[in-house]
């Protein structure tokens, strides 16, 4: 999800893209997670939570596309690997102690969760992420003996199989993780093919990318408006369905928004790097299983704005604060407990541990 890097060598406008889809996540759970129990929603809210819940999937679909650009001529290492895992079990154990504390009780299934976080069901991104990581250098070495017409033909198959055909209700061996393998090799497409100091195509780029995100919107109201019209709960529980995580149409969005940002001309901001940094944190703090109901029916309240005006207002405050909020403990963190870990691996035999 974050590919660790220097603040120093990051294109922020990339980085940038990382936070605006972070965002877009926080917004998604704000909405599945802040109103999966409330019934009596106004009509005119249950439209405007469906397209605040578009965005969950594009900002996924953004993450792995980032890190597959980098990690396309970034060296895999285990320092890296250990690092990123540090950090979620660091998250896993602090939040499991504090829901402990409050609830006074925790399940033996959560108890393994909580030790455990990767493998289990505490953190699915993570678990395929980390495996995407370690095969990074298999996949590298397969994409570099692929010549440009192979490896186009390649993209388009997979996209067919794991994205068209499922849109229409075929699926072949789909999951999440072969579709994050198909996303590492479009951004690596991306990376190695296309020139990204043509800055002339920005507005094009931009242009698609709201298009096609047009028509998940469009189809998520449309299912709302045909589901109430015709009593039809089946049609109600597809509102999502052009927003899911292989939908071709968040597909062809976030490889447009990702075009736009990697093709503006390349610029350095300290505050954008900061923050970016913290995106892997604000995702594992805000949307910890344990902790998650707590943050939206305790401290957020979402229900009570179900059938209000004020909707709006409340959501981009919740995630607003949960951003700033969690990026302040994950800096944080990042000053205290990363850096005194770091400090022990590097102490480690470097044969072990390479740089």
């Amino acid at each position: 999800m974050i590919e660790k890097l220097n603040n120093k060598n990051r294109n922020s406008n990339i980085e940038a893209l990382r936070i605006i889809s972070i965002l877009l996540i926080i917004c998604h759970h704000y909405v599945i997670h802040g109103f999966s129990k409330v019934e009596n929603i106004s009509m005119m809210n249950q439209y405007l939570l469906g397209i605040l819940s578009l965005g969950g999937k594009l900002g996924v679909t953004c993450f792995i596309l980032i890190s597959g650009y980098y990690m396309i001529h970034t060296r895999f290492t285990v320092k890296k690997c250990l690092r990123i895992v540090f950090e979620v079990w660091t998250y896993s154990f602090i939040l499991g102690m504090i829901y402990f504390m409050m609830t006074k009780s925790i399940s033996v299934k959560d108890a393994i969760s909580v030790i455990f976080p990767i493998g289990t069901s505490l953190y699915w991104f993570m678990t395929d992420y980390l495996i995407l990581m370690a095969a990074s250098p298999l996949l590298n070495i397969v994409i570099e003996h692929l010549d440009q017409s192979f490896y186009r033909k390649s993209i388009i198959l997979m996209i067919v199989f794991w994205s068209i055909f499922p849109i229409l209700g075929l699926k072949y061996a789909f999951n999440d993780l072969l579709w994050f393998i198909c996303l590492y090799f479009i951004a690596g497409y991306i990376r190695l093919f296309h020139n990204n100091t043509d800055n002339t195509n920005i507005l094009r780029y931009f242009f698609v990318a709201f298009s096609s995100y047009f028509i998940v919107m469009l189809s998520n109201f449309l299912f709302i408006l045909l589901g109430h019209t015709f009593h039809s709960n089946m049609l109600l529980q597809r509102s999502m369905h052009f927003s899911s995580l292989n939908s071709p149409f968040i597909l062809m969005t976030a490889v447009s928004l990702f075009h736009a940002f990697s093709t503006m001309s390349t610029r350095s901001s300290k505050w954008i790097n900061l923050f970016s940094s913290c995106t892997l944190g604000v995702y594992l703090i805000h949307d910890n299983m344990l902790m998650r109901t707590y943050i939206w029916d305790n401290i957020l309240k979402c229900s009570l704005f179900a059938d209000s005006v004020f909707l709006i207002f409340h959501c981009l405050f919740s995630v607003v604060m949960i951003y700033l909020v969690c990026c302040f403990i994950d800096l944080v963190r990042q000053q205290t407990l990363e850096r005194l870990f770091l400090k022990r691996l590097n102490k480690q035999n470097k044969k072990i541990f390479p740089q």
